[in-house]
């Protein structure tokens, strides 16, 4: 089983994520009912959109606010939504730096452009571009998709001119996992407790670093 190139899903895969993060702040607040609008297993048309770019930064405080009832700046409602975000790890970012030499390597996001001014400045604190992790990088609130449509998985594909048999897909998220299958894409499942750092080996011979193929669907 030969691959040529490699596409990561960015929360929980490459950055740690902490899904609860603005429901532990809010409840602080006095908001107890906000996993109901967003959790990791489901989240409301708000969410969607925002992660979609069918709406704005100010769009989506506006609306947050509203359904919350909260009176609060842009800029503490940005605080409260980035509380989702943690940290890239270091052994992950070396792991994604190695691998690019022997892959094309490849990021493939369900995401919003508040977090995302949120952890690529994060990443450029730590002296780290994107172009050092990945040959490209695919965004679903540019892209106007969302994982697990199937037409986001065919577009990437397109736009990095690559095919689906010869590239892994990993991901924490059965749902995307399976789609990625459909489109004809080999998978990795990264299941609750599993390392992407666990997944790839050293050749003994070559040295290149290969993925675990025991893990492969």
């Amino acid at each position: 089983m030969i691959f040529k190139n490699i596409i990561f899903d960015l929360g929980v895969v490459v950055l740690n994520i902490d899904y609860n993060g603005p429901a532990k702040v809010l409840k602080h607040m006095g908001v107890e009912n906000f996993d109901e609008y967003y959790s990791k297993a489901k989240q409301n048309s708000l969410f969607d959109n925002f992660e979609k770019g069918f709406i704005s930064p100010d769009e989506f405080r506006k609306s947050l606010k509203e359904n919350l009832g909260l009176k609060l700046s842009n800029s503490k409602i940005d605080s409260i939504w980035n509380a989702m975000i943690l940290d890239f790890p270091k052994k992950r970012i070396e792991l994604l730096i190695a691998l690019k030499k022997h892959y094309k390597t490849y990021l493939l996001s369900n995401t919003n452009k508040i977090h995302y001014s949120c952890y690529t400045r994060q990443l450029k604190h730590d002296g780290l571009s994107w172009k050092d992790l990945f040959h490209k990088t695919f965004y679903s609130f540019k892209m106007g998709l969302r994982k697990p449509d199937h037409l986001i998985y065919k577009q990437a594909l397109n736009d990095a001119q690559i095919t689906a048999s010869e590239s892994l897909f990993i991901d924490d998220l059965l749902i995307n996992i399976e789609a990625a299958k459909a489109c004809g894409l080999k998978t990795i499942w990264l299941k609750e407790g599993m390392e992407i750092t666990d997944i790839f080996e050293k050749d003994a011979k070559t040295g290149t670093l290969k993925p675990n193929f025991d893990l492969i669907c």
